[in-house]
């Protein structure tokens, strides 16, 4: 088959689509945490995974320069405010309770970045998690998965929906 002017402009065109709609970022964000209610320590253990490059986005808006999460220098405490300031935990008086930095660990395909939330006598916290909503460009979901003792909960952020409440102990 023979392809002549019109056509091969148009193939032409088309592969060019195709290669740009791969190259380009994913318009298609999502982050997704686990939890653990600790009863016997009162702390809420968290294990939130994300992509490396939009967290590294995320703290470039954040420190006004290119970050490396390997490399750049006290780059867990730029992660930490980050945290501070997207994953909030938080008591029923709105307290914003505090967060206990335990580590990370960056691969190429995930960051998985680990914290504990202590509480003391708190039975209900509002989760407020907007990790993320400054790198996207397209539609941003988080989802955090809460295990407190046999039960496991979904808890899904995103789409005007930032904010839940958690019961930390079972409804008997």
């Amino acid at each position: 088959m023979i392809f002549r002017g019109k056509q091969m402009a148009f193939l032409m065109l088309m592969a060019f689509g195709l290669w740009a709609s791969v190259t380009h970022a994913h318009k298609f964000h999502h982050s997704f945490a686990e939890a653990t209610v600790n009863s016997d320590r009162q702390t809420l253990e968290v294990a939130l995974k994300v992509i490396p490059e939009d967290l590294e986005t995320a703290l470039e808006s954040q420190v006004g320069k290119r970050v490396n999460l390997e490399s750049t220098k006290d780059i867990d405490q730029e992660i930490i405010k980050y945290l501070w300031a997207s994953f909030q935990f938080s008591s029923e008086t709105g307290h914003q309770l505090d967060m206990v930095w335990v580590g990370k660990e960056i691969t190429h395909k995930a960051a998985w970045l680990y914290f504990e939330i202590p509480y003391k006598t708190e039975k209900t916290l509002t989760i407020k998690n907007t990790i993320l909503d400054g790198v996207s460009h397209g539609q941003q979901i988080n989802t955090l998965v809460v295990t407190r003792g046999d039960e496991k909960i979904r808890l899904v952020f995103g789409d005007g929906k930032n904010t839940h409440r958690l019961e930390l102990s079972s409804q008997e």
